[in-house]
């Protein structure tokens, strides 16, 4: 039902106001994962999907079929939430390439990396508003410290559906102490199946490491509305 919602709000923002289409950008993979990174050897590399941005990017709706591979080698493609997964090398090689054997990211194994703590939840706010042009919401977390430096993306699972794959978003700014998990408007890209809890939902929060591993879990936290 969760995805059906969101492929729903995906065409309704998909028009403006007076009707006329958006330009929606294509679906592409985008490596999370930061360059020349050292990864668990019993990880992978972080990709995504997102908005393309560049006219070499890889097309891409489903993850699961990513034809990337390591120097020749195919990985194995974990996905672990709507739009998101992890290509691990089986031989650890160290350049992942896509299909065309452009190197889309070098990385370093180790044997074993500290797994990331929890994070430190303050709150979590719904934010709703309604104008002439259409609605707009969005989710905001605010942090007792800033993210650590090897996390990625955020995880949000749900308490009440511990077995659902956790919804997630991507830190667009290590150094900030208040991210902005979900925001949807008028024009939005949004990944299908991507859509976060809202008022009221509880739900635990874990950090995206370089690697692919998942923090540990935060307490449960409520969202609340403003």
């Amino acid at each position: 039902m969760r995805q059906i919602l969101a492929c729903l709000l995906l065409a309704t923002l998909g028009r403006t106001a007076s009707g006329g289409a958006c330009a929606v950008p294509e679906a592409v993979a985008v490596v999370l994962t930061p360059p020349n990174a050292d990864l668990d050897d019993a990880g992978g590399v972080v990709v995504a999907i997102g908005p393309r941005k560049d006219a070499g990017d890889t097309k891409i709706e489903d993850l699961a079929k990513l034809a990337w591979h390591f120097q020749g080698d195919k990985p194995a493609v974990n996905v672990i939430g709507p739009g998101l997964a992890v290509v691990s090398a089986p031989h650890h090689g160290s350049t992942l390439e896509d299909a065309k054997g452009n190197a889309k990211l070098h990385v370093r194994w180790r044997h074993a990396k500290p797994k990331l703590e929890a994070p430190r939840v303050k709150s979590l706010v719904f934010h709703e508003e309604q104008t002439p042009r259409g609605g707009s919401s969005s989710i905001t977390l605010a942090l007792d410290a800033p993210p650590p430096p090897d996390a990625v993306a955020v995880m949000v699972f749900s308490v009440d559906n511990p077995l659902e794959k956790p919804q997630w978003s991507r830190i667009s700014d290590p150094k900030a102490t208040t991210l902005a998990l979900d925001a949807r408007g008028r024009c939005a890209w949004v990944i299908p199946g991507n859509a976060m809890p809202g008022n009221g939902a509880a739900v635990s929060l874990a950090w995206l490491d370089s690697s692919g591993r998942v923090s540990a879990m935060s307490k449960p936290v409520t969202i609340t509305q403003k």
